[in-house]
Formats: structure tokens, sequence, C-alpha cells
């Protein structure tokens, strides 16, 4: 991992390293590819409920040991997905590992069910009180992937709550909304798996100071991201490509249809960033404005990191987390089914 083979972690605060009784995972996905997981539970009390946190793009598990350990504090039981193409999960090219590609996002929907029903379900019980209620925490692309799973499986989860999620993509607001599937798929065919524009291999963020001010401004938890990649080259993940870009059109063109949004009962909690520079404020409003049972905030002073953002941004949302969990399952005691 490191030429310095002492060392366990980067050089960073208590609070960003591994949580006293997290433990790893593999297991093996749709296409029988392997995806990395970690666990963490509460000691000495019964969880309130289990939190599956799913990543956005190129984020990987020990970028959210802080969060991870937060939520542990609470009382909650916290997993923790890495999708094929990043983190130490399957990537799709041995040559270019770096590059971040999509067969289809339908695909990691079935990597999260299967993810859900073989390994969550089956530990999220208790012999005092049942089934434990699971909770998703999704950011960006996650919360495309997450949304997409609660349509599609209704009865799983008790809410979900997601940061900037990716419900539309700002790079593409410039194109009419009816020439962006096909002009994205039309660029696939010819360069497929080719880096889009100003994409590359993996580039510290240090090095354009822009784009790291455009995730979070908080001097500590910005630096996270790269400490680990640094750290374990194996994490490091590129742009995306042409393919990833097509998909994820498609994906976001999925999730904004009315008849989907209409199936979507599960509670919801949805949070904009004020300095958005990746995904599209307007898509996610829109999608707000079509759910049953959803809150949206807005973060005017955060960037698309929520999570990663200075104590008073983060707080907010995580405070407005805590609530919907009250709201959804510690005042709804007969939501955790007797075993």
């Amino acid at each position: 991992m490191t030429s310095d083979s002492h060392l366990t972690h980067p050089a960073l605060e208590e609070r960003f390293l591994q949580p006293k009784g997290w433990r790893w995972h593999m297991f093996a996905g749709h296409n029988g590819e392997k995806l990395r997981f970690g666990t963490a539970f509460p000691k000495h009390t019964i969880p309130k409920a289990v939190v599956i946190i799913l990543p956005g793009v190129s984020e990987y598990c020990e970028k959210y040991f802080e969060l991870a350990t937060t939520l542990i504090d609470q009382k909650l039981a916290v997993y923790v997905l890495e999708w094929q193409g990043q983190g130490r999960s399957h990537r799709h090219f041995k040559k270019s590992p770096h590059k971040r590609v999509s067969n289809g996002f339908h695909r990691d929907v079935k990597d999260l069910d299967i993810f859900i029903r073989e390994y969550v379900l089956p530990s999220a019980v208790h012999p005092e009180v049942g089934r434990l209620p699971l909770v998703i925490l999704a950011h960006s692309m996650g919360a495309n992937i997450g949304l997409r799973y609660l349509q599609k499986f209704p009865d799983v989860f008790a809410c979900a709550a997601m940061t900037a999620p990716m419900f539309g993509i700002k790079a593409l607001k410039p194109v009419p909304a009816f020439l962006r599937l096909p002009l994205t798929k039309l660029l696939a065919e010819f360069a497929d798996c080719s880096y889009a524009p100003g994409e590359q291999d993996y580039r510290p963020r240090s090095e354009n100071k822009k784009a790291k001010d455009s995730m979070s401004l908080d001097p500590v938890r910005s630096n996270v991201h790269d400490a680990w990649m640094q750290f374990d080259p194996n994490l490091q993940v590129g742009g995306v490509t042409y393919r990833w870009l097509y998909y994820a059109a498609k994906t976001c063109q999925i999730v904004r249809n009315k008849d989907f949004l209409k199936s979507v009962k599960t509670p919801l909690l949805l949070a904009t960033a004020g300095r958005e520079n990746l995904v599209n404020n307007r898509s996610i409003q829109r999608v707000a404005s079509l759910l049953e049972n959803t809150t949206l905030i807005n973060l005017p002073d955060s960037g698309h990191e929520i999570i990663m953002e200075r104590d008073e941004i983060r707080n907010k949302f995580l405070k407005s987390f805590e609530d919907l969990i009250k709201t959804n399952i510690i005042d709804k005691k007969d939501s955790i089914k007797p075993f």
C-alpha cells in the first residue's frame, strides 16, 4: 500500500481513521466480480437502525470513516459499499484501472440488491427486537442508484437521505434536454472508454484549487479524499469516460420520469449545495416536487461534498438526518418487526 510499510494509515486526525470495531468484507456482484464493503456496530447497545452509505463516483469506504464514527456515536450501525470501478472493488480495465466507466446503472442496482438481501438483511437483526430498520444515506451518484433501488424495492428501507443527488448533470445543462441522451450515446459509440473532455487518470485535487474548493471549503476535510488515495494507490480513480457519461445521462432521465417518481413512497431527505459544480440543482428541485413525503433543504454555502464540509454546514444536514430517523423510526416503534 505504501513504501512506509510500518504505517497503517495516512497522517490524518484520529476522527478520519478506522472506527473501533470496523470490519472489512468482500462479496460477488451480479457479474461475479468482487465488491468491497465495511461495517461497524455500536458497542453494548441495540442499534436504533442500520445506515447503508452509498458513495458518489470515485469514492471509497475510508473517506466515510468520520461519518461512520459520528453515526456509531448516535447508536446507529453502519455499512459502506464500494461500487464496481472504484475503491478496492473490481475495476473494469486491468491496464487502465483509473478509468471510470459504466455498463449501465441498472447493474449497480443489481449489486446493491445482492448486497442488501444477502449480507445486510441477514445481519440486521437483534434477538430482543427482531429486524432492525434500514436507512439509506447516499451521495451524488450513490443517490441516483439508491433512488432506483427504492423505486424497485419499496418495502426494504424505512427512510433515506441524499446529499447533492445526481438527478441531472450540470455539464450537460447547456444541451437541450431532448438531445442529451442521443448526443451522449453517439459520443459513447465513437469514443466509448476514452476520457470525456478534461478528464484523465487520477490527479490530486490540490493541483486544481478551483475544483477542490467546489467540493469543500473545510481546510481539513477537503484533504481527506487525496490523503487516502495517495497513501493507498489502489484507491485512486481518474475521471469519467464517454461511456460513463452516456449511462449517467440515461439514469438521470430515468429518475426524473414522473411515473417513476410517483411509485417512490419512501420518506426522503434531499440536500442541495449552493456552490454546486457537478450535479444540476434544478433537476433535484424538480424531482423533489414530484416525490411524496420528501423534505428538500438547500445549503447555500456548501460545496458538492456536503458531508465533508465545514461543521456548521455538515451539522445542519446531520441534524436533518437525525430528525428524519426520529420521525420515521424512533417515533414509529412498530416499524421494528418482532423476530
